[in-house]
């Protein structure tokens, strides 16, 4: 760029000399030695005088080169290997090349053939491996063969050596009722205890059953005779909790009242409703998934669990999410293992987010002497937005014991409960709202509920789905779930299917949420065994395309059914699931399948 030297100021078309008759100064130039004083390179040039004809060449003008058509070279014939052939997805000018391995862990000697499929484009391919080869069971008891415990028969106390990794109890008469004699239950102390149980079970074809303290044994089908019941109850330490952050993990025999006890200290809560004196585990509440009460405010349990780890077969521990909220890495497992009642094996820790202990709460009760002017003020207190954090219609024999629960005088066929809870302002409003609808209802007894009275109700209605500490041989227990706009109409349905058969039912159904729970037991005329209604209830819920489970039913009676209701679309999915998690079928993945599935 700028001006050329003096010496070069000349037209590109000019003459130049060459050959050995060119003038001193010009050599000198090219030998880059000095200029000549005086006159300098210019000077000399001047001084050539004439010049013979057969000593000048001429300089061609420079001219501009027209642009490439392609921007790779076209390939020439001598170019392209021999053999090789052009790919359909390639350039037009690229020359053809033979596919090569790109260099690193596929050129290892003996490892090019495992990556080889992948650069020809097909898929990755697991290298063959031999089939697995068990030891068939012997003739021995469950967990006989571990490490430092004796043979343990019907249940019944071992005698323990001075550094067993598991210890072993009693069954209590719950437990008997739905493990049978012949199950053991062990405790575990560590998680490599926990994998060396699972492995031995592996080994041995037992069925090995996860659990709490049993307080909700009556779940789910009943195990396989002689089941191994493994109890996590002493993994029960508080693993890390920020307060700051709304967030805790606890290890899973941690016990439910602990939990609640310290959250309590920072006003902070998991919104799943359980009893004031719960006797379960932060795993077994996992396991079961219960609706909780408050569902339509804060929605279920498994939108709470934000981390996860268990131990799945292998044995194998896996992890997944972790202490954050916004977790977005990977699939969530965790929610999957929601309600799995531990056939996708243990749980051995789980991290919560939490909510804040609300300022104020305000229950309100109203009797109704017939069920179509109780709908109605529960569906209007639904339509006009006032967002209660739940509204329960309660009917049958649930209307007389919520009525002892919340101490509220009156006779009445059905009953309406609804719950306001938050900020002190806006509760005080969402009451008044509430007061107007009520005011034109046909209600025969109303009254407000607070204090221990509220915390007796709430105690209620989570376990009005539960059989008790002694269940009786006459009891059925379900669960169905609809639209809320369907909830009355199917809640109508199963009450008449089960008074037509002489039980005395009593049902109550979350209104928002459209879950109705009905339980019923033998009446005076009641000739049909106690699962007799199942046969009517899957009708009336195959025709309303709604959906339902078994919460009970007695252990003789359940093994003839399956756990859901009606037939599960995604049955082939869960399978694989359960395949992935428990190859060998050990965690008793007949407890939610049914019958056909040990």
């Amino acid at each position: 760029r700028g001006r050329a030297p003096p010496a070069l100021e000349r037209p590109q078309g000019s003459l130049r000399r060459h050959g050995t008759d060119q003038h001193g100064p010009l050599r000198a130039r090219r030998g880059r030695a000095p200029n000549p004083p005086g006159g300098g390179a210019q000077r000399g040039l001047r001084d050539l005088g004439e010049i013979p004809s057969d000593a000048l060449e001429r300089i061609p003008r420079r001219r501009r080169q027209p642009a490439p058509q392609h921007l790779l070279r076209r390939a020439g014939p001598r170019r392209a290997q021999p053999g090789a052939q052009r790919r359909p997805g390639d350039p037009r000018g690229l020359r053809p090349r033979r596919r090569e391995h790109l260099g690193g862990a596929r050129d290892r000697p003996r490892e090019a053939g495992i990556h080889a499929p992948v650069l020809h484009g097909g898929g990755p391919e697991a290298p063959a491996r031999p089939p697995p080869c068990h030891r068939p069971p012997g003739a021995v008891e469950p967990v006989q063969d571990l490490p430092g415990l004796e043979v343990v028969r019907r249940g019944g106390q071992a005698p323990l050596r001075e550094h067993s990794p598991v210890t072993v109890r009693d069954l209590s008469p719950h437990e008997r009722k739905f493990y049978g004699d012949k199950a053991a239950l062990v405790f575990p102390e560590s998680y490599a205890d926990l994998a060396e149980l699972v492995r031995k079970a592996e080994a041995r074809f037992t069925p090995l059953l996860p659990a709490g303290r049993g307080a909700h044994a009556y779940l789910g089908n009943p195990p396989p005779e002689g089941a191994l019941v493994v109890s996590l109850e002493k993994l029960n330490k508080v693993l890390r909790y920020e307060p700051g952050d709304f967030t805790i993990g606890a290890q899973a025999g941690l016990s439910l009242a602990e939990l609640r006890q310290t959250l309590a200290a920072n006003r902070q809560e998991v919104p799943v409703d359980f009893p004031t004196s719960p006797e379960g585990t932060v795993g077994g509440l996992i396991a079961r998934a219960p609706s909780a009460v408050r569902r339509a405010r804060h929605g279920p349990l498994r939108g709470f669990v934000i981390g996860l780890h268990g131990v799945r077969g292998g044995p194998s521990r896996y992890k997944t999410g972790g202490m954050v909220v916004k977790n977005v890495a990977g699939y969530e497992v965790m929610k999957l293992l929601a309600g799995s009642l531990g056939t996708l094996g243990p749980i051995t820790e789980v991290n919560f987010k939490l909510r804040p202990l609300p300022e104020r709460r305000a229950g309100r009760i109203a009797l109704f002497p017939d069920e179509d002017a109780a709908w109605r003020l529960a569906l209007a207190l639904r339509e006009a937005r006032v967002e209660p954090a739940c509204t329960w219609v309660l009917q049958g024999e649930a209307c007389p014991e919520i009525q002892e629960a919340s101490s509220t005088p009156g006779t009445a066929e059905i009953a309406v409960f609804w719950l306001f809870e938050g900020h002190t302002s806006r509760v005080a409003w969402q009451v008044s709202q509430a007061e107007g609808i009520l005011a034109k209802s046909e209600a025969v007894a109303e009254r407000s509920i607070a204090g221990q009275e509220l915390d007796r109700v709430m105690d209620y209605l989570c376990e009005v789905g539960s059989p008790g500490p002694l269940p009786r041989e006459d009891l059925g227990i379900v669960r169905l779930s609809a639209l809320p706009t369907d909830s009355k109409s199917i809640a109508r349905q199963a009450e008449r299917a089960v008074a037509e058969l002489g039980f005395r039912a009593a049902m109550a159904v979350d209104v928002e949420c459209g879950l109705t729970t009905l339980r019923w037991r033998t009446g005076e005329g009641a000739q049909a065994p106690v699962d007799q209604p199942i046969h009517r209830l899957r009708r009336i819920l195959h025709e309303a395309r709604a959906s339902g489970s078994i919460a009970y039913l007695p252990p003789g009676l359940r093994r003839s059914h399956d756990h859901s209701l009606v037939p599960d679309p995604n049955r082939a999915h869960a399978l694989k699931l359960l395949r992935a998690f428990d190859p060998n079928g050990v965690f008793c993945p007949g407890r939610l399948l049914g019958a056909g599935e040990p």
